[in-house]
């Protein structure tokens, strides 16, 4: 479990201040219209609250409001709600696992006011968000999660159409993808084909000139799969993931995007490695090295530079290993 240690500001809530400060956060959020400037210091200076009681009090209240309230109200309502669910679901700081529970929360309480019916825009979109939260969730059953979120995906899949909403069903598609690659299961070899499937759908409108970043995530994530692949010729699938990865790294540079540049590259040098290229696997690294240097001064939490500083120690232990093997005796 992710977890960020912090020292609450207030021993033992009451009922009411949960409903106070639930009333204060979508208040903040309505007039900044979610700014997480706004709203974060708010979430950081209540971090007491943000638990499973919080949990009870969002769902009592929401649906007592949605119950009584116009559809208009309840609408303006709902998509405060909508709004908070995400800015937590990415909340840094907390305990990341409750943080995302309230997420889903207030998500399953947006379909009560968002149906098919009455939006079927709205409804997917939260059907898209609900499946992140499945897929990032760390509370239950990991393998009955991941199949949570395929359902969501689908479901959004069932509105959010290549012809109507390109944009939003490609980056359904490409979720799904990486749900279907981290799918425990039913079988592991179908799932990888369904999850290189699956990016190549969302690569029809995710293309290199319209979105760059887009392109250059989902052919990073279409690698993943292709150096996991089952099927097929083993050689050529790591042809094709090295390819991918390539393609990734021609818009992840050290300069434009630091951190995406130090994960796909050192992806292509772990890859270099296994197969004892070592010239190719000591150029991937280096540039995740050169990645590493610019991150080096970013301000970020400690979580996040924690993941970067093992991301790192790696590198630097395979390029030294790589000098090492490439060395004539």
């Amino acid at each position: 479990m992710d977890e960020i240690s912090e020292t609450p500001t207030s021993a033992n809530p009451s009922s009411q201040d949960y409903r106070q400060f639930l009333i204060e956060v979508l208040l903040a959020i309505a007039h900044s219209n979610g700014n997480p400037k706004v709203v974060y210091p708010l979430l950081q200076a209540n971090l007491d609250k943000l638990d499973h009681n919080f949990i009870h009090t969002l769902q009592a209240w929401a649906s007592a409001k949605f119950s009584e309230a116009e559809p208009e109200t309840a609408e303006r309502i709902a998509r405060n709600i909508g709004n908070f669910s995400n800015l937590i679901k990415n909340f840094p700081l907390g305990n990341k696992a409750n943080n995302v529970e309230i997420a889903m929360a207030g998500y399953e309480q947006l379909l009560t006011v968002f149906t098919p019916e009455s939006n079927r825009e709205i409804w997917a979109a939260i059907q898209t968000n609900l499946g992140n939260a499945y897929y990032q969730r760390i509370h239950h059953d990991r393998a009955e999660n991941l199949e949570l979120a395929i359902a969501a995906y689908q479901l959004a899949l069932s509105v959010y159409t290549q012809e109507d909403f390109a944009i939003e069903w490609a980056i359904t598609q490409n979720n799904l993808g990486t749900a279907y690659r981290d799918r425990i299961r039913h079988d592991r070899a179908e799932n990888l084909e369904l999850a290189i499937a699956t990016y190549q759908l969302a690569l029809s409108v995710r293309t290199k000139k319209d979105f760059p970043e887009d392109w250059a995530k989902t052919q990073n994530n279409l690698g993943n799969a292709y150096s996991q692949r089952i099927r097929g010729d083993q050689q050529e699938n790591l042809n094709k993931a090295i390819e991918a990865y390539q393609l990734a790294l021609s818009v992840r540079t050290p300069e434009a995007n630091p951190i995406n540049c130090l994960t796909t590259a050192r992806s292509l040098g772990n890859l270099h490695f296994t197969q004892g290229n070592w010239q190719k696997a000591i150029d991937a690294y280096e540039q995740a090295i050169t990645a590493v240097k610019l991150i080096r001064s970013w301000a970020m939490n400690d979580q996040r530079h924690q993941e970067i500083k093992a991301e790192a120690t790696e590198v630097y232990h395979k390029l030294g290993q790589a000098y090492i093997n490439i060395a004539p005796i």
